[in-house]
């Protein structure tokens, strides 16, 4: 493709992002370039467009639902680790319930992106850096 052939397609790019109609497209290369380009080849491009917006919303929706799976993930585990450790728990041990707020350990969080756990007040993952919210 010749750099007049990358300009006109970076032209017609940028003028169906704004939304504009064939017609005033096909003038705008006409103006520019001396020369339109066929229709099927205009639809072509919105269509690879309007694809490329879909699968950018989507890719946004995934990481979405991917952070909150990470974090009932997380919570799940750490549920099932106090849960296990109570049950393995020997009967000589000190009567405290470890997950009492004397403890500290009850309310442990953990970090969507590296699974550390980190105080409730805390804004920042200690270890990754990541915003908690």
């Amino acid at each position: 493709m010749g750099k007049s052939s990358k300009e006109k397609f970076d032209l017609v790019e940028q003028l169906l992002q704004e939304g504009k109609p064939y017609r005033v497209i096909q003038e705008k290369l006409l103006e520019k370039f001396g020369s339109g380009m066929s229709n099927t080849t205009l639809k072509r491009l919105l269509n690879e467009q309007n694809k490329i917006h879909q699968l950018e919303e989507k890719n946004m929706q995934l990481e979405h639902e991917l952070a909150l799976f990470k974090k009932m993930y997380f919570e799940l585990l750490n549920a099932t680790r106090k849960s296990l450790a109570a049950k393995n728990k020997p009967k000589s041990e000190n009567p405290l319930n470890q997950n009492s707020p004397a403890s500290g350990k009850g309310n442990e969080k953990f970090c969507t992106l590296c699974g550390a756990s980190y105080p409730p007040n805390a804004k920042y993952c200690p270890i990754c850096g990541q915003t908690l919210y």
